[in-house]
C-alpha cells in the first residue's frame, strides 16, 4: 500500500484593510460649492456620530436614529444659529435617519446632508454657497 500524499497548509494572515480616512475639499464662502465641499461634510458630529445618548456607531445600543449635535461645533464653521437653523438641528438630531422638508413660508427646504440626497435623487440644485441649501416652492409639490 502506497503512503498517502499529505499536503502541507501553511497559515495565511488576512489583514483588514485600512480604513480610508477621506478629508472633504475645504468648503468656499461666496460660491456654491459642489456635493462633499460643504459645512457638514467637516463636522466631526457627523464623521464620528453618537447618537442622543452619547453611544458611537458601530457599538451595543447605539440608536441610528438619533445624533448628538454641539452647537459649538457648529458656530465653529459660522453656522449661525438662527431659531430656524437651531429647530432644524433639533429635529434632525431626533430624526437623523429621516430626509427632513423644511417648510418655510410657501417652500420647502432641504439642509446639510438632506440637500445632498435632494441633488443626487431628485436632481434639485444647491442654492447656498458653504451650507448644502436648495428649496422648491410648495406649487411644484
Amino acid at each position: 500500500k502506497s503512503p498517502t500524499p499529505t499536503t502541507k497548509k501553511s497559515a495565511t494572515t488576512i489583514t483588514p484593510p485600512q480604513k480610508q480616512q477621506h478629508k472633504p475639499t475645504m468648503y468656499q464662502k461666496g460660491i456654491v460649492n459642489p456635493k462633499g465641499s460643504h459645512v457638514h461634510n467637516h463636522l466631526q458630529v457627523l464623521q464620528y456620530p453618537k447618537d442622543a445618548n452619547g453611544i458611537s456607531a458601530g457599538q451595543p445600543n447605539y440608536n441610528p436614529r438619533t445624533l448628538r449635535i454641539n452647537p459649538k461645533e457648529l458656530e465653529k464653521h459660522s453656522v449661525k444659529l438662527t431659531a430656524a437653523v437651531q429647530q432644524w438641528w433639533d429635529l434632525k438630531s431626533q430624526y437623523y435617519d429621516t430626509v427632513l422638508l423644511f417648510k418655510t413660508g410657501k417652500f420647502y427646504e432641504m439642509f446639510h446632508m438632506d440637500a445632498d440626497i435632494g441633488v443626487d435623487i431628485l436632481g434639485f440644485t444647491y442654492m447656498n454657497p458653504h451650507i448644502a441649501h436648495l428649496g422648491f416652492p410648495e406649487i411644484s409639490y
